[in-house]
């Protein structure tokens, strides 16, 4: 269902842009021009290192969403030498529990369809789970998603047989995979999933840019809040030591930017952190859902849906870029439960950068 189309922030304050949005979905332009982004289901236990591929496949295009709008510093040349990088589109999408089913999964052709539409040349995905019963031998739905794809290629961290991984489809068309890692594999505290680190090269356009994104899924409720504070200080802290430090990090953080400080993992890590981190997701309003469990409150109003699923990205990335826009590819509240029984519990998030 796609929304009207509603310029909140050229007429209102923020907070009534807020709740205007809030009554409106996520499907309203919500612009900060040049003003410079800062930027679900959980499984127990911790999951295994390694990284497997899958090559497959892609369908028809479109787009939707909420979007928002970040300044980045602009660069005179792309990593090619050209006059400017290409447009990058990079986002996240948690499946959920994607899928003990196998093959036989019912959701396949309607994620299959969605990852299209979203057409993002980097999509970062979580709660990938093997085939009840299986350790990982095809057919997965991961595999027979792959296959609903050309065009599209994917790989994922090593399957658990106890919890999901996290894994990238990405647009063969556009980008290419130079590199790939599993991270913190022996760290399951701070990552019971092991974020896999893609390096990428996306060509566009005449001109060439080469990125580092990290996929996360961090643990979920309130009692694991020190291990995601621990998972951003440590991501923080690898990223900071690495030569090439044009890095987005994408997924399910399972928090929300706008808590309070004694309850955000994000505090002195990634946000309120530029020039040095760009919370691009947070230039999106506090009323904003990614997941449709739960609710969080704004100005004492109930937001059905939390704020979860998230975009970050480095000094270093958004030199190469003039402006990053997040959107979310939301429903309204009322199809909270069909979009779930259809598709995930999460919407998908992108942030869209520009030369």
């Amino acid at each position: 269902m796609t929304l009207p189309q509603v310029d909140a922030a050229s007429w209102c304050g923020p907070l009534l842009a807020a709740l205007l949005l809030s009554a409106c979905g996520d499907n309203t332009d919500f612009s900060f021009g040049n003003a410079g982004g800062t930027a679900g289901a959980d499984a127990s236990a911790a999951g295994t290192g390694g990284l497997a591929g899958s090559s497959g496949s892609a369908g028809s295009a479109g787009s939707a969403g909420n979007p928002g709008s970040a300044g980045a510093s602009g660069a005179d040349a792309g990593t090619d030498g050209s006059a400017a990088a290409p447009p990058v589109v990079v986002g996240t999408f948690n499946l959920h529990n994607f899928s003990i089913y196998g093959d036989s999964e019912y959701r396949i052709d309607a994620l299959a369809k969605k990852i299209d539409e979203v057409d993002a040349d980097v999509l970062g995905v979580q709660e990938l789970k093997v085939k009840s019963g299986t350790t990982g031998a095809p057919s997965q739905a991961w595999d027979a998603m792959l296959a609903k794809l050309p065009g599209r290629n994917g790989t994922h961290g090593a399957w658990s047989t106890f919890d999901s991984t996290v894994g990238f489809v990405w647009d063969t068309t556009t980008t290419t995979l130079l590199d790939q890692e599993s991270l913190f594999d022996g760290d399951p505290s701070a990552f019971p999933r092991p974020p896999v680190l893609g390096r990428f090269r996306i060509q566009k356009q005449g001109a060439s840019v080469e990125l580092n994104v990290i996929v996360v899924h961090l643990k979920a409720f309130q009692a694991s809040f020190e291990r995601r504070r621990e998972a951003c200080k440590k991501l923080r802290s690898y990223i900071d030591a690495q030569a090439d430090r044009r890095f987005a990090i994408v997924g399910d953080f399972n928090d929300d930017p706008y808590d309070v400080a004694a309850d955000n993992s994000y505090v002195g890590t990634f946000l309120d952190q530029k020039p040095a981190y760009h919370f691009l997701t947070k230039e999106l309003p506090p009323t904003s859902v990614t997941s449709t469990g739960y609710y969080h409150y704004v100005a004492g109003k109930k937001i059905t849906g939390e704020f979860l699923d998230h975009v970050i990205a480095t000094d270093a990335l958004m030199a190469e870029f003039s402006s990053a826009t997040p959107k979310i590819f939301s429903q309204p509240p009322s199809s909270y439960s069909a979009w779930k029984a259809s598709h995930s519990d999460h919407f998908p998030v992108v942030v869209s950068f520009l030369p």
